[in-house]
């Protein structure tokens, strides 16, 4: 099933952090970045929940000092 989900960044502050947050999602397989929001401190995903399990995403992030504060909202589209 495909899945929207909406993450409020916690350390999301400059282009580069922008850069290095994209290139951490790009890795996984089956996510695809809809939307960043510097000013918002928000990323917009898509992924296959079938294919990917998202803690895995989350872990990612959080080791490279990028944790998601809150998962703001999920949802399937499919």
């Amino acid at each position: 099933m495909i899945q929207d989900a909406y993450l409020k960044m916690g350390r999301m502050n400059c282009n580069g952090c922008v850069s290095k947050i994209t290139k951490i999602l790009q890795s996984f397989h089956g996510l695809e970045i809809v939307q960043v929001d510097l000013a918002a401190k928000t990323v917009t995903v898509r992924y296959e929940s079938d294919r990917l399990n998202f803690e895995e995403v989350e872990q990612a992030l959080a080791q490279a000092k990028y944790p998601i504060v809150e998962i703001l909202q999920e949802r399937g589209t499919r």
